[in-house]
């Protein structure tokens, strides 16, 4: 005769043997977590996502422009060589660049309230003062918003010198990122063949360098920059967020390369 079967008592989930642990792991991610949360919308969506009608740095009689305002260009519209403006603090070369370039292109700065639209005074991360000044991100949406036509030079390519010098032949500027102790913007004009003029917002005086050189010793990142046609469409700020975030990403990451040569 045979005897009752021996029961096997199956194993316990893996999610019941950690009950202890699993609560505990949630804890402890959950900062990090949260963290890594204010960090994508920090700098994925831009230190500041909009217009505000009345920003707190414009001046009061300033007449305020939003993406919707149409954009009366044509294709070819050229630069004057930018005059430098002055930065008296340590977060605004951006800010600073970016009112060069308006004025070569006859554009008033001021009416565009493009230091708040930048988020030039705002922190990257709410975790971290002294993180103001201009990002990516910000700076490409604000372009497109105001009509300008942007490209984001692929500094890694074969050709990426006789781009930025084809662009600034034709009377076109160029926005660049270098490293001066921090990440620093600067101004890029024409200054003949093969060669660029340098416009920093700390230097007194502009500089004139090989363009091949700067390209491979000096930039970080470049950014060309012409007036869009009416007719064209304005970019979502959601794809030059995308587009921002990226080229800040590879801007990092060229420094680390130099920094480990």
């Amino acid at each position: 005769m045979k005897g009752p079967k021996p029961t096997t008592r199956k194993p316990k989930p893996w999610w019941r043997k950690n009950r202890v642990l699993l609560p505990l792991l949630f804890i402890l991610t959950l900062p990090l977590s949260l963290f890594a949360l204010a960090i994508l919308l920090r700098a994925g969506g831009g230190k500041y996502d909009g217009i505000d009608p009345v920003p707190h740095t414009a001046r009061p009689d300033a007449t305020h422009q939003t993406r919707d305002t149409p954009v009366l260009v044509g294709p070819n519209i050229q630069a004057t060589r930018p005059v430098r403006v002055e930065q008296t603090l340590p977060h605004t070369c951006g800010f600073r660049s970016m009112q060069a370039a308006y004025r070569a292109y006859s554009l008033d700065p001021e009416a565009y309230n493009i230091r708040y639209r930048l988020g030039t005074d705002f922190t990257a991360f709410p975790t971290a003062p002294g993180s103001e000044g201009t990002l990516h991100p910000d700076l490409l949406r604000v372009l497109a918003q105001d009509g300008f036509e942007t490209t984001v030079l692929d500094l890694d390519q074969t050709g990426a010198a006789q781009q930025l010098a084809d662009h600034l032949e034709r009377d076109q500027l160029a926005l660049t990122v270098v490293y001066r102790s921090t990440y620093h913007w600067m101004v890029l004009a024409t200054d003949g063949p093969d060669q660029l003029w340098v416009i920093d917002s700390l230097a007194a005086q502009g500089s004139s360098h090989g363009i091949q050189d700067f390209v491979d010793d000096e930039a970080l990142s470049i950014i060309l920059i012409k007036r869009r046609h009416a007719s064209a469409q304005t970019p979502s700020r959601t794809a030059q967020h995308l587009l921002g975030t990226s080229e800040m990403a590879r801007t990092y990451e060229r420094q680390r390369a130099r920094e480990a040569e």
